[in-house]
């Protein structure tokens, strides 16, 4: 019989065959994007991810003190030690937000009113999705659990953000700088995937009941996260249609 991480692994197929298959993570991820489109959306998401991730440490924090609470010790401080490493990400953020806007003047894109932006515009209802998941993770009976939902987002740093990072060299030029978040998370979260691998494992060999739950996390993360990368391609459309000077 398959170890109840390899049944794990089996179940999650189906997410990460639909995230990859998203319409938008096809388009994005291709070497032949539109480089407008491509740093139109880069800006978007910057934009508008500093939603999705200005309370990752605290949530994660709070996923590891309560996992450990309930026992699951080692994942816990697994957890908590992952929560540090997501320090600052939101400023990344607003910096990459920021240095994209000082191109896409020269490249023909479309510059907001970028400060305007990040002050006081609400997250987008992709973005608010994400984020509802994993205050449901961790303040809920389960917190463990989130560690299925952080597994799946790290192994996007080995694929779709690779390719993201190879369109924002295309389009931007060799300098890091200017996608900070992208790049960090292709350089650092690449060597993440083990260590969620093994809170995974543990989790589910101390608790092999909560197989459908850790699935269900690793699910909604990957959807949940596919359409903010949709709904920010989407802006960006949008605003490159409106654009009087195109």
């Amino acid at each position: 019989m398959p170890s109840v991480l390899d049944q794990y692994e089996a179940r999650a197929e189906a997410a990460r065959k639909g995230f990859a298959e998203h319409p938008a993570v096809l388009e994005l991820g291709s070497p032949q994007t539109d480089a407008r489109l491509f740093l139109q959306w880069h800006y978007r998401y910057c934009l508008h991810g500093v939603h999705v991730t200005r309370d990752m440490q605290r949530v994660i924090e709070t996923a590891g003190a309560r996992s450990r609470d309930a026992g699951h010790d080692s994942v816990g401080e697994g957890l908590i030690k992952h929560a540090r490493g997501e320090t600052g990400h939101d400023r990344l953020m607003v910096d990459d937000a920021r240095s994209t806007a000082a191109l896409l003047g020269g490249k023909g894109g479309v510059v907001l009113d970028t400060e305007d932006i990040l002050a006081n515009t609400p997250a987008l209802s992709s973005a608010a999705r994400y984020n509802a998941l994993f205050e449901r993770l961790s303040g809920g009976t389960e917190p463990v659990c989130t560690v299925a939902a952080l597994y799946e987002m790290e192994q996007l740093s080995a694929g779709f953000a690779v390719d993201l990072v190879v369109n924002c060299k295309r389009t931007m030029g060799d300098d890091a700088s200017r996608f900070t978040f992208l790049d960090e998370h292709v350089v650092v979260d690449v060597g993440h995937i083990a260590l969620d691998r093994r809170m995974l494992e543990t989790a589910l060999t101390d608790r092999p009941p909560l197989l459908d739950a850790m699935v269900e996390a690793g699910t909604e993360v990957l959807a949940s996260y596919a359409e903010f990368v949709g709904e920010c391609l989407e802006l960006a459309r949008a605003d490159l249609a409106a654009d009087p000077a195109r």
